[in-house]
């Protein structure tokens, strides 16, 4: 994976890298995920932190984008994500892009369409196991990220309003679920 993400990292020696990073005890070996892999963890959770507060927003986003293509594209050899982890990183992809350079949110209108559609999928599956809380969170980042105007917006505000009918939260429900009606009418969604 690490050899996929850094494919544009001209003459950059993954080994040694990993082997000076195991030296200083920044990151130790760690039980891998994937059949015939080596895997790393960082030694300590605040190293994790640091290390990525200190990316550029814009290298953030590459790779948040690229890990979930990845994914996408060859998580079947041993590992089956979940749509959840697919969607979190097309959302930091998005949301980094977007932080850099605010203007050019529907640039990358297509990140958040594809975040959100993992995310609502995540999210109704959820609903079905009756995992409410779940639900309520993974569909209401969807409705968040898919930009206003996209036929599934609709569909995904209805999920949403469910999850949070179910959960109780009466109040919340009616907002999501006017918003959702009010959308299907401007488009005469039935």
């Amino acid at each position: 994976v690490l050899a996929d993400l850094l494919r544009d990292a001209d003459g950059v020696d993954l080994d040694g890298v990993l082997a000076a990073l195991r030296a200083r005890d920044l990151i130790r070996p760690s039980r891998p995920d994937l059949p015939a892999e080596r895997a790393f963890r960082f030694s300590h959770i605040l190293i994790r932190d640091v290390a990525y507060a200190l990316m550029p927003k814009q290298r953030r986003a590459d790779l948040h984008e690229r890990l979930a293509r990845w994914l996408e594209r060859d998580g079947h050899r041993g590992l089956d994500p979940p749509a959840e982890v697919i969607g979190y990183h097309l959302e930091q992809a998005f949301g980094n892009h977007v932080e850099v350079e605010p203007a050019a949110a529907q640039s990358y209108a297509g990140l958040a369409v594809s975040g959100a559609r993992h995310l609502g999928a995540a999210g109704r599956r959820a609903l079905a196991r009756d995992d409410v809380p779940a639900a309520i969170g993974l569909l209401e980042r969807a409705c968040t990220l898919m930009p206003v105007g996209e036929d599934e917006r609709g569909a995904l505000g209805a999920d949403y309003g469910m999850a949070l009918t179910d959960a109780g939260r009466f109040d919340d429900a009616e907002r999501v679920l006017a918003e959702a009606i009010a959308e299907a009418e401007t488009k005469g969604d039935e």
